[in-house]
């Protein structure tokens, strides 16, 4: 059976095993973290990050939850331990600017060497990756060279911005954050328009872009020809370099850097990209904790090293929020990096006071007089809390960030009621605020108003137009049906009146041709079986009858007729049997059976050799006017 943490990973008889090298690496796999990860967690010497500790405590099957309440009020004792008196010679997650030109070291060789090429051509782009110092080496290495240098970022309206940066007049134009042009602008004529200003701008010009939207550099032809001559990749920096952005800074305030701190530092740091911010911040929190002047190792391992300083400082500083208050925190960080990109959000829609105050005393994020934005996109990988908030919900965090669009372009249009969500996208978003019940701005609220009372007016007039389209489908059936009914009305009075024609026809042949008169008669019944068309079939019958009676039996006649040479008649139920005079001289007259209603015709039922009986037979149903 496996043996329970006592809750001292330190002195527990379970854990105590792993000083040796064989239950180490079995902790690890159960844990999930490297072996050194875990045997710096149990020593004692810094605090872990929230996940190692937790990951141990899991290895250790201790319990989870008092551990995390034990960590985070460690790490608010902590951080209110921390010595901040005096300048400080790092700037944690901020870029160098201008005014700490005289802190900025490690890329002096990079720095003259732009200036030198600045001197022969008006315009340069700096590439280089998140978090390798591009910000920091145009606005304190080559800004604070020029007397009237500018700096602006494009932001989601980049036309407002530069124009307002070129009414300055300035002599050197530093576009950082140029990728903004692409994650905030949406509008492809302001882009256009905006590098058309900036690659005719009067003044010397110097870009900043993450190298990742290089591509996105070369979708426009101008740009792309700008370029072609103008590229500088910045990489990371060397060992010398990084020596000189450590020692360096702490000089310049009177502190020296620790022998064993500066070596573990550039073994860390050294090749790996993005590290930088990183770095800063791990040295800010280690002059925190230094001893009297001195950055010491212990000092940075208490800090959580450069893997685990910003993760410990976030959590610190979200531990000293209340319930209510990390629920604000996580939508305004969530909304500040919904896919894992920084983005700016309007100052005035942040909800929270007190919970900016701490997050930008902290410095994750960045507080102007009119916008918020994370200080650093390594936050979003440095702290394992809001990764994970990242990574939960992809597709919640991409429609807040379609909806926060949506609501300032519906504001920008002086709420257009055209820009308003509509259908599947309403009910996208709808599904998407009641199961995760974010923190909306204002306007995001008013947009989301705004829509759903105009789809209930859409609902209402669709179903107005169902009905209508309902009741004229019913007028229109019962329009079609009253003309099937006339039509069919008209066809029997016309075929009435043919009936009426041919009897009277039948009537006017009755003295002269007798036989043409009877068939006449017949097909005047067969036509509509009116009172006169049966009145002319039986006058013909009788006028042409002298008397002789016959028997029809044979035929399947239930009544006696007379026969003499002439046409005769039966019926049998419903059934009518005319007879006319054979073509030969037998005496014995034959009859034909008619159908019922069905209209078809049945052979004769006996027949005399030599004969040949001449017939006529029809249904006979009721007889009409």
């Amino acid at each position: 059976m496996t043996a329970r943490c006592c809750g001292s990973p330190r002195t527990c008889g379970s854990c105590a095993p792993t000083r040796g090298n064989r239950a180490t690496g079995e902790l690890s796999r159960r844990a999930h973290f490297s072996a050194s990860t875990l045997s710096d967690a149990a020593g004692g010497r810094k605090l872990p990050g929230l996940d190692a500790t937790l990951a141990y405590v899991r290895a250790c099957h201790g319990d989870e939850a008092a551990w995390e309440r034990r960590w985070h009020d460690l790490a608010v004792v902590m951080a209110q331990s921390k010595v901040s008196d005096g300048p400080s010679p790092c700037v944690s997650l901020n870029p160098f600017t201008a005014l700490d030109a005289d802190r900025f070291f490690g890329r002096e060789a990079l720095t003259h060497t732009l200036l030198d090429r600045l001197q022969r051509q008006p315009f340069l782009a700096v590439f280089g990756a998140s978090g390798e110092g591009k910000s920091s080496l145009l606005k304190a290495g080559i800004a604070a060279k020029f007397p009237d240098a500018v700096v602006c970022t494009p932001g989601p309206d980049p036309d407002a911005a530069l124009a307002d940066a070129l009414a300055h007049g300035p002599d050197l134009l530093v576009v950082d954050q140029f990728e903004e042009l692409f994650t905030l602008c949406e509008d492809e004529v302001q882009r256009t328009a905006f590098l058309d200003a900036l690659l005719a701008a009067d003044c010397r010009r110097v870009i900043a872009v993450r190298s990742d939207f290089y591509p996105q550099c070369a979708q426009y032809p101008k740009l792309a020809e700008a370029l072609t001559d103008a590229q500088v990749l910045l990489g990371t920096m060397t060992p010398d370099e990084l020596r000189r952005a450590i020692t360096q800074p702490a000089a310049s305030v009177g502190c020296t850097v620790e022998t064993a701190l500066l070596t573990t530092l550039v073994a860390e740091a050294a090749g790996r990209s993005g590290v930088l911010p990183l770095v800063s911040h791990a040295l800010l929190e280690t002059w925190h904790r230094r001893r009297g002047n001195t950055l010491t190792l212990s000092g940075y391992q208490a800090a959580g090293g450069i893997q685990g300083a910003l993760a410990q400082s976030a959590e610190a500083a979200f531990a000293t929020l209340d319930d209510e208050q990390q629920r604000l925190a996580k939508h305004l960080l969530l909304r500040l990096g919904a896919d894992g990109t920084r983005r700016l959000v309007p100052r005035q829609d942040v909800v929270g006071e007190e919970v900016l105050d701490v997050l930008a005393d902290t410095r994750l994020i960045t507080v102007d007089e009119h916008t918020v934005a994370v200080t650093h996109e390594a936050l979003f990988q440095a702290w394992p809390r809001l990764r994970a908030w990242l990574d939960e919900d992809h597709e919640g965090l991409r429609t807040h960030r379609r909806l926060t669009d949506a609501a300032r372009t519906w504001q920008e249009l002086g709420r257009d009621a055209g820009s308003l969500y509509r259908a599947t996208r309403l009910a996208e978003t709808t599904e998407w605020l009641t199961r995760a019940r974010p923190e909306l701005t204002g306007t995001e609220r008013e947009f989301i108003g705004a829509s759903r009372t105009l789809e209930r007016r859409r609902s209402r007039r669709l179903r107005w137009v169902a009905a209508g389209l309902s009741a004229l489908l019913l007028a229109t059936s019962a329009t079609a049906v009253v003309a099937v009914q006339q039509r069919r009305e008209v066809d029997r009075l016309e075929l009435v009146r043919r009936s009426q024609e041919l009897a009277e026809t039948s009537e006017a042949l009755a003295g002269s041709d007798p036989e043409r008169a009877a068939r006449t008669a017949a097909e005047a019944y067969r036509t509509y079986p009116t009172v006169k068309a049966r009145g002319r079939v039986l006058s013909a019958v009788a006028a042409a009858s002298r008397g002789r009676e016959i028997t029809a039996d044979g035929a399947g006649l239930g009544r006696v007729l007379k026969h003499n040479g002439a046409w005769s008649m039966g019926f049998v139920g419903e059934k009518i049997a005319l007879m006319g005079p054979t073509a030969s001289t037998s005496t014995t007259p034959r009859a034909w059976a008619t159908p019922g209603r069905s209209g078809s015709v049945t052979a004769p039922a006996t027949c005399s050799a030599g004969t040949s009986p001449r017939t006529a037979a029809w249904p006979c149903p009721r007889a009409t006017d």
